[in-house]
């Protein structure tokens, strides 16, 4: 089994592309994400859309708040998976 986590700064295109350190051995791992709110008040939620063995991209999905207000490059994405060594 491998654990791997980290964190990425920002979803200001709405997505982000995290690599992991090192490749699971296929694309049935569990990966959970979630946002690190700010000095905004919003409450953001992260979402997985697509994942490879080297990656997954990860969509902001607003919860709460007001969008608008929401400086998504800044807020920080903490994610964590667990899988399959090669």
């Amino acid at each position: 089994m491998r654990i791997q986590w980290g964190s990425t700064s920002g979803l200001a295109g709405g997505s982000a592309t995290l690599t992991f350190p090192v490749p699971f051995r296929n694309t049935n791992y569990s990966i959970t994400a979630n946002a690190i709110n700010g000095s905004t008040g919003a409450l953001i939620g992260v979402m997985v859309a697509q994942t490879n063995t080297t990656s997954a991209i990860l969509n902001r999905n607003f919860t709460a708040g007001n969008p608008a207000t929401v400086n998504a490059a800044s807020e920080q994405v903490s994610w964590m998976a667990i899988g399959l060594k090669p």
